[in-house]
């Protein structure tokens, strides 16, 4: 048996406020969790906004340039490990996940391949990258090996 009940304005008014609080209360405990969660995979999202912004359009990030631009900025040989941390620091990023930054990253170093040069470091895993002129006979100077890694 259905009943049909009638509300007054005002009731309806407040139990209107009364679940779009509830409503509120429940997307932020989940993006909470989602946020949680993301961590526990590996997929820890890094982002200079604030909770309330990061549904924000992040910033168009030319890779190529940025790998270019740090490498120069630094003067030193660097991991992709390294050049994801710093693109961390710069605005732009977004609400972009490690894994996604990590992939744009592996994408712009290939389209770079005639332009930068990859140095195989003894004991560590992976490529560091740098300027060609940093190297001789597919070595990496002196100066720039020399570089204590992490």
């Amino acid at each position: 048996m259905t009943r049909s009940v009638n509300f007054s304005e005002q009731q309806l008014a407040e139990i209107t406020a009364r679940y779009e609080r509830r409503l509120a209360a429940i997307t932020k405990e989940s993006e909470d969790i989602r946020a949680v969660l993301a961590r526990l995979k590996g997929e820890e999202r890094h982002s200079s906004l604030s909770s309330g912004e990061r549904g924000m359009r992040r910033g168009r990030i030319q890779w190529e340039k940025f790998i270019l631009d740090k490498l120069q900025e630094k003067n030193e040989l660097l991991f992709k490990y390294e050049m994801r941390d710093l693109a961390f620091e710069d605005d732009r990023i977004g609400d972009r996940s490690a894994i996604q930054v990590d992939r744009a990253l592996s994408a712009a170093l290939y389209k770079l391949k005639d332009r930068i040069q990859s140095y195989n470091v003894p004991g560590k895993k992976g490529y560091a990258y740098g300027l060609p002129e940093w190297f001789e006979n597919d070595k990496a100077k002196e100066e720039f090996a020399d570089k204590e890694w992490d």
